[in-house]
């Protein structure tokens, strides 16, 4: 794979599956340790699938974070105060 990326869409999936259990030392590893790097040095984020995720997780999930954030913004836009605003993290 090449390690130059330069958009977004050239992004890799990192599929840890291949790489659970195996030596921390081995080459294959280390080829995916850089191209984390360079992900995380160009981008910021990963792209990772885990096989131990499941997709019913993740919509409970995602179904969780819309309620709270749909709830909150209703608060916010109430005039109520946000309890669990973090000022000192600037949150």
């Amino acid at each position: 794979m090449n390690s130059e990326i330069n958009r977004i869409e050239d992004l890799p999936v990192i599929d840890l599956e291949q790489y659970m259990g195996k030596d921390d030392q081995s080459h294959e590893v280390k080829e995916v340790c850089k191209i984390v790097a360079d992900c995380l040095h160009k981008f910021g984020i990963l792209i990772i699938r885990d096989p131990r995720a499941q997709q019913k997780d993740n919509a409970e999930y995602i179904d969780l974070m819309e309620k709270y954030f749909e709830s909150r913004g209703e608060m916010l836009y109430a005039g109520q105060k946000l309890e669990d605003e973090k000022p000192e993290y600037h949150y």
